[in-house]
Order: structure tokens, then C-alpha cells, then sequence
């Protein structure tokens, strides 16, 4: 059963289900659930060179976008993207899982990097409709991380309407940017993924798992230059800055904040390493004041 697509030279697609992005190769039978500020971009890109597209292309997005038809027997291409797909992200592993050898990829990035991230990229660098649109609670200026840690904070206990008009937490009903990792109505739910990538502040970086996977999956092996170049050892996050003032702002309390903002994250992701880091740092922090370590470690990452 193959996919009905708009450009059929272009056999990579996307679909945007909800708080997270699902990249699929159809050539290589290989698709990637990330949610955003998760890498987004770099999977992007990856499955833009699988593809075949030039810089210039990329540039004009021009990825083919899907959505599963509700008969669930054939693919529909479409131009348009699908942002709200509800439960279709669950069709497409279905089908995949019954119809061919697929392989399906996991992104995770630890919760608090994330949430920094996403604070830095949406509140405190966007301009107008992006700053509006997505540094919640705070339209028309731009707090300090503190002010953006006690907004989610002080509305973590209310519930929203979900996709199906179920009523859920706020931790997952709000801004995908900000969203739970984990939140039950998107890919980052299911739990049958071949491979599992956790990015955070130990362990392996995310160039390191990445490189990994493509050199020992046979059926991308060939393409691994083009995961390098997605991947580069030396990969940085372009929306961090220690310009922004937020180092004064990583305080004790804000840590034990995000933690108990994302436990669910943390819980249901497996990410029990990170976790305890951030809770150590935590600790130290409240016994000794701030450490040189951590303020050492915190400006590597928010370089």
C-alpha cells in the first residue's frame, strides 16, 4: 500500500499532531515523533536531505503534508498541514506496524531545558504575533523567567478542553511549545517505539545518539553524512543566551517548580536521570547558595 502524495519525487512527509511533529521517510520506512523545542528543526532538516531537497528548498518548506483518511486504508497528500490531527498520529503507527517493517524514533529533551528554551525563543527573542501568540499569559511584554515559571505555576491546577472536548490539565492543553512531552493525545504517548532518544544534561548530547542510530541502521547507514550534517558533534541551541538575564533567575525554587510543573513528564518518559540532576542541584543549591558549578554548567548550556 503506497502513499498518494502531491509531489511524488518527494517521498518524505509531515503531520503536526498537536504539541509534537511526526517526520516520515516513506522510501525508508522510518518515521520520527518529536515534540517542539525538541529539535524540531534538526529532524527537519534530516528528513529534508533524505528527501532529496536543495538549501533553497528547505528554506520554502516545501515537505509534503499528510493526514490519515478516515476510511484508514489509503494515504491522502495534501498541501495544507494538519495541525489538529487528534488521533490520527495513532492510525499511522497502526497501519505502519501491520503493513511494513517501519521503524519509529522517540525524541525527548529534558523538561527544564526545554522550558528555558521555549522561554527564550518564544517570550523573550519573538516580536509581535509570535510573542503574543505563544509566551503565555504574557501578550504585551516580556517577563523575567521567574514571572513565566510562576504563571504556569499558578494555573497548573485548572483544566481545558482537549482535542475531543475531553477535559484535561492545563500542563497539556496549553501552548505546544510548553506542553507536556507526554500529553496523552499526541505520538509522545504511545509506547511502541524502536528507539528512544533522551536529550538533557547527562549522558549521551543528542549528536551522539543521532550519529549512532544512523550508523548502525542499515537502512539509512549509507546516509549518515547527511545525519552529520543535521547532527554536527558541536551542536548548539540557537535560542539560548546569557544575555537574556536568565541566569539569576535559575534559582532553587524555580527548579523545584519545573519539576513538579513536568513530574508527569519526568515519570512517564523515563527520565529519572535528569530529573535527579536538576533535584541535586536543587538541594546543594538551598544548603550552600549558588555554586560556581552550577552557574558554570547553566551558562554552557544557555550559550
Amino acid at each position: 500500500m503506497a502513499p498518494g502524495v502531491v509531489l511524488p519525487l518527494l517521498l518524505t512527509t509531515v503531520v503536526y499532531a498537536n504539541a509534537h511533529v511526526i517526520f516520515v521517510s516513506w522510501a525508508h520506512r522510518l518515521s520520527v515523533c518529536v515534540s517542539l523545542k525538541a529539535a524540531y528543526s534538526q529532524w527537519r532538516i534530516l528528513f529534508y536531505l533524505f528527501a532529496g531537497l536543495s538549501e533553497r528548498e528547505m528554506a520554502h518548506d516545501y515537505a509534503v503534508h499528510w493526514a490519515w483518511n478516515e476510511d484508514m486504508r489509503t494515504w491522502n497528500g495534501s498541501s495544507g498541514v494538519c495541525d489538529h490531527c487528534g488521533g490520527n498520529w495513532s492510525a499511522f503507527y497502526n497501519w505502519s506496524r501491520k503493513s511494513q517493517d517501519w521503524v519509529h524514533i522517540h525524541t525527548i529533551r529534558d523538561p527544564f531545558e526545554r522550558l528555558i528554551s521555549g522561554y527564550l525563543d518564544k517570550c523573550v527573542r519573538a516580536k509581535g504575533r509570535e510573542h503574543w501568540a505563544n509566551c503565555i499569559g504574557f501578550w504585551n511584554r516580556v517577563p523575567t523567567l521567574s514571572q513565566y515559571i510562576k504563571r504556569l505555576r499558578n494555573s497548573s491546577n485548572t483544566y481545558g478542553r482537549g482535542v475531543h472536548g475531553e477535559w484535561l490539565p492545563y500542563m497539556e492543553i496549553i501552548n505546544p511549545h510548553f506542553a507536556l512531552q507526554s500529553r496523552r493525545d499526541s505520538c509522545g504517548s504511545w509506547n511502541g517505539f524502536d528507539h528512544v532518544i533522551r536529550w538533557g544534561p547527562t549522558g549521551q548530547s543528542l549528536s551522539e545518539q543521532v550519529n549512532h542510530l544512523c550508523n548502525n541502521m542499515p537502512r539509512i547507514k549509507h546516509l549518515s553524512p547527511f545525519c552529520l550534517s543535521a547532527f554536527p558533534a558541536e551542536l548548539h541551541n540557537p535560542h539560548s543566551t546569557n544575555k537574556s538575564g536568565t541566569m539569576q533567575h535559575i534559582t532553587p525554587n524555580n527548579i523545584k517548580i519545573v519539576l513538579k510543573l513536568y513530574q508527569l513528564d519526568y515519570k512517564r518518559l523515563q527520565l529519572n536521570d535528569f530529573h535527579k540532576y536538576w533535584a541535586s542541584y536543587s538541594h546543594v543549591e538551598a544548603a550552600r547558595g549558588t555554586t560556581v558549578k552550577l552557574k558554570e554548567e547553566l551558562a554552557s548550556l544557555l550559550k
